[in-house]
């Protein structure tokens, strides 16, 4: 025998047992392996199978295909060895196309045949792994899949084979890449069954949209947010709202309704064919344009519209109409806004006379032509007030309060309007639906606006009227908890604000990336094209100008946790001036360094509250006592003896701080006990004079759709066809917004708290 044919047959015999292929492979994917490291990586026992693997690993070393370190013990690939383990890939690869094809159904619906080198290109293209790594998994990946003898496949389960393949060797970053993000089958199954459960307007678009916003919280937590912030967020260390809109919309607009009606609403530059939405050429006009207009931008908000000086701008249409046609007009407006469920709230701002600055503008009339300054109506602008306050006193045709739009009164001015002011403490002690914001006060002036969702927008950013606080609004809020803070920094002060200012640090990171998210979409993406639309040649929604709220949920709970003492004794009062003011400072720092419109506000959502009080009770389950029943989104107590003079008082010391918003939110049910208007209108002055910048005397109502009665207070019966929860609904107010709550559509939490918080004691 020839040394040429003596060489080849060592060769071809050292690889004719498939635990020496098993071990060449082994270690042209592993490169260094010692002797038991193989044994392991194969599924041997080195107690029982050592004897058996030296016997293989010894005619792989004769035949001069593995070699050792001497130093390491450890052993690898010689050139021979390496050039082997190429030509065995080689015939596998032959052997499989030829002999064991397996087929593919694609994420593109098509029936494909397997091939590596897709896994290979998915690797480098959605997770940037390097080509040799992305080559070495994919083979590795079809190895495994070959041994199952699967002759169909589906590319979910190839991808679950890739990520447990990067997770067993360490490769957990690029595993987060290439997860495919979905709802199992049964979630499907679940989802269709229960999505009409939970709206008062039940269709298939809803199923589907549930599913999207599935993808879109996994995609955030999972791709766009750092590790830390997500784990945060999961954790319960903070809470980031509507998860599945984060990347993909602004929270909300504080709309410029005169430029709105002096411009065509064009698409064109996004590329749109769609027509232009011409404002109104006749009065008639208004109520469909203002519809079209606010369902337009319904698409690129996930929560809030408000629109400012509603009844000031809106005046010049209604020049020389009598009272009763511009109250029929306005309540055309009001049922459209009724008519199906809203994905924003929407806001009304309300002026009783006309500002100063506002006088000498010009106003906006039919066909964008000015018509003299908005000074000139006054009687117009009053009569408009007027009439929204007669339709919401009216109610709706099925004898239930309007929800949409809400009203917030400006009130600048107390003695001059207490004829309209009366007209809406009437409607309060009647719906509990108005707002007030209280623009008496010097911090106030001289504009500032709130949303339903309590979010305020001041003058103090740029000092300009204009930019501040319209054309602009609210990018979005986190909630942090705060009754954790308290809990996990067992009363040591430093150690409290440490814990605070990283969960801000956390919140801003957050809000620089949805920043940068939202740019795109407006820029690259063209998701948000109305926010393209120009004033001036600057964009008709101000990016830059726009708010980011950091929320305190359970403030008060934690300032008691931590100084053992109630918000009425001054020890506690001290401590939660001290956390607001360092706060304050904390915030206005990093606004400055980050250019942004950074604030505190009260927590708009009860959700954060149920979601924190959950994952700590499973948490601190050692401090079940002092966790409490509910955390407050505000810094007054869920259920507190505190009389509504030390409220308002309370809340007027720390306003200076709260400058993202705060509502000192009165229960006519609870604390006044049916009071008279005489005796409202005298709380009101007292409210005014105390520093409190917005208020609502909330009047809870239970509606029984069945025999269509309306009660005052929580009810769990009707008192007249005996109905329970399954055909009870309740009108109240929860944060800000004024609702209409489905008893049994709505989560057991909110319900409970609806129908027990009343009964709610901590101490």
């Amino acid at each position: 025998m020839s040394e040429k044919f003596d060489f080849s047959f060592r060769v071809l015999s050292a690889i004719s047992g498939p635990l020496r292929v098993e071990i060449l492979k082994l270690l042209s994917r592993r490169k260094f392996l010692s002797f038991t490291e193989m044994m392991y990586e194969l599924g041997m026992t080195p107690k029982t199978d050592a004897g058996k693997f030296a016997y293989h690993l010894n005619q792989l070393r004769e035949a001069n295909l593995v070699l050792s370190d001497e130093k390491t013990g450890k052993y690898f690939l010689s050139p021979l060895g390496e050039r082997v383990v190429d030509f065995l890939w080689l015939l596998e690869d032959f052997g499989r196309r030829e002999f064991g094809e397996i087929f593919v159904r694609t994420s593109k619906l098509k029936i494909e045949r397997f091939d590596r080198s897709k896994i290979a290109e998915a690797l480098k293209r959605e997770a940037e792994v390097p080509q040799d790594l992305a080559e070495e998994i994919a083979r590795e990946a079809e190895e495994r899949l070959f041994k199952l003898k699967v002759k169909y496949l589906t590319a979910p389960l190839i991808r679950e084979f890739v990520n447990a393949i990067l997770l067993e060797k360490g490769f957990e970053e690029y595993r987060h890449s290439l997860t495919r993000l979905g709802l199992p089958v049964y979630d499907v199954s679940q989802l269709i069954k229960t999505a009409g459960e939970k709206t008062l307007f039940p269709n298939p678009e809803l199923a589907r949209g549930l599913a999207g916003d599935s993808v879109f919280e996994q995609y955030l937590l999972l791709k766009v947010l750092p590790r830390k912030i997500a784990d945060a967020h999961l954790s319960g260390k903070i809470h980031i709202p509507r998860a599945n809109y984060w990347i993909l919309k602004p929270y909300g607009i504080q709309h410029n309704l005169a430029f709105l009606l002096n411009e065509k609403l064009s698409l064109n530059d996004a590329g749109s064919i769609f027509n232009p939405l011409i404002p109104p050429e006749n009065v008639n006009d208004v109520p469909l344009y203002l519809y079209n207009l606010l369902t337009l931008f319904d698409t690129h908000f996930s929560s809030a519209q408000s629109i400012d000086f509603f009844n000031i701008f809106l005046a010049p249409f209604f020049k020389s109409i009598n009272h009763e046609k511009i109250k029929n007009i306005l309540k055309k407006i009001i049922e459209l806004l009724n008519m199906v469920e809203r994905k924003t709230t929407i806001t009304f701002n309300l002026e009783f006379s006309i500002p100063k600055f506002l006088e000498s503008e010009p106003a906006i009339g039919f066909k964008g032509k000015e018509d003299g300054t908005y000074g000139e109506y006054e009687n117009e602008s009053r009569s408009i007030l007027r009439a929204l306050i007669e339709i919401f006193k009216e109610k709706s045709s099925n004898n239930l309060p309007y929800i949409q739009p809400q009203l917030i009164f400006k009130i600048r001015e107390v003695d001059k309007y207490m004829e309209e002011i009366d007209k809406i403490l009437e409607l309060s002690l009647e719906t509990g639906q108005p707002l007030f914001a209280n623009l008496t006060l010097d911090w106030q002036l001289p504009n500032t606006n709130y949303s339903a969702t309590i979010h305020r927008l001041g003058t103090s950013f740029r000092g300009d009227w204009k930019t501040d606080t319209i054309g602009t609004g609210y990018m979005d809020w986190i909630a942090i908890n705060m009754v954790r803070i308290a809990i996990t920094a067992k009363g040591d002060d430093n150690r409290f604000f440490e814990k605070l200012e990283d969960a801000i640090n956390c919140a801003v990171q957050a809000f620089l990336i949805k920043r940068e998210e939202i740019r795109k979409r407006v820029s690259l993406n063209r998701l948000l094209p109305l926010l393209n639309l120009k004033i001036d040649g600057s964009p008709y929604f101000m990016e830059e100008t726009a708010s980011y709220s950091i929320c305190y949920t359970g403030l008060p709970e934690a300032i008691q946790i931590h100084t053992s003492s109630h918000l009425s004794e001054e020890d506690a009062i001290d401590f939660l001036t001290k956390v607001l003011k360092n706060s304050y400072e904390l915030v206005k720092k990093i606004a400055e360094e980050k250019n942004l419109r950074l604030n505190v506000m009260e927590t708009p959502s009860i959700g954060p509250s149920f979601r924190f009080l959950k994952l700590d009770s499973s948490i601190f389950r050692d401090y079940k006592y002092i966790i409490p029943p509910l955390y407050s989104t505000g810094i007054i107590p869920i259920k507190s003896d505190l009389s509504v003079s030390e409220k308002a008082k309370l809340v007027g010391k720390v306003n200076v701080y709260l400058k993202g918003g705060q509502i000192l939110n009165i229960d006519l049910d609870e604390e006044l006990k049916n009071p008279s208007l005489s005796e409202i209108r005298k709380l009101t002055g007292t409210i005014l004079a105390s520093n409190v910048g917005l208020f609502a005397y909330t009047r809870s109502l239970t509606y029984c759709l069945n025999c269509k009665n309306l009660f005052k207070g929580i009810l769990n019966i009707c008192p007249v066809c005996n109905q329970d929860t399954e055909k009870i609904a309740y009108n109240t107010r929860l944060t800000g917004t004024y609702m209409f709550i489905h008893a049994r559509k709505v989560e057991q939490d909110i319900l409970d708290f609806l129908t027990r918080s009343k009964l709610m004691k901590w101490s």
